[in-house]
This record gives structure tokens, C-alpha cells and sequence, in this order.
């Protein structure tokens, strides 16, 4: 399954880029999947995918970590502004 994600704000310093195209297996089908492989994929990942600090986009609209992804879709990833 191929997926596009996006990164904004403090994540693109962060990560060192604004966006990637992945190939993922088929069975990372939810965001909380997406984001545990994320995190166990490259260390830099581990302290900010987390649902609690994001705002996650699916195609334009705002998700939570139990929606479904498919191939294709688009993912954003925005820090969670801190008071």
C-alpha cells in the first residue's frame, strides 16, 4: 500500500523533510498502526508520533487514531500547538 505524508511546522525541522511517499504493508491500516510503525521505523520518529501531540489529517479531514487508511491517501501530521 502506498501512502503520501505531509509534515508541518517544528516536524519538518525535525524530520528533515515536508513530505515522503511510503510503501507500507497492508496490515498498517489505521493511523495508530501508522504511527507505531512510524516510530519503530527510525528513532527520530519516536517521541513526536504520537496521537496526543498531533493533529492528523486523512485526505483533507481530521482523524483520530482509529481511522482507517487506504492506498493512496494522504496523511498530514500537525504538532499540537502547546499553551
Amino acid at each position: 500500500m502506498k501512502i503520501k505524508l505531509l509534515y508541518f511546522i517544528s516536524l519538518v525541522d525535525d524530520l528533515g523533510k515536508s513530505e515522503e511517499t511510503l510503501d507500507i504493508p497492508s496490515s498498517i491500516n489505521t493511523i495508530d498502526k501508522l504511527l507505531k510503525y512510524l516510530s519503530n521505523r527510525d528513532k527520530k520518529y519516536q517521541d513526536i508520533m504520537k496521537i496526543n501531540l498531533l493533529n492528523i489529517t486523512v485526505n483533507k479531514k481530521f482523524a483520530n487514531d482509529g481511522n482507517v487508511i487506504r492506498d493512496n491517501d494522504e496523511i498530514a501530521f500537525i504538532p499540537k500547538t502547546m499553551s
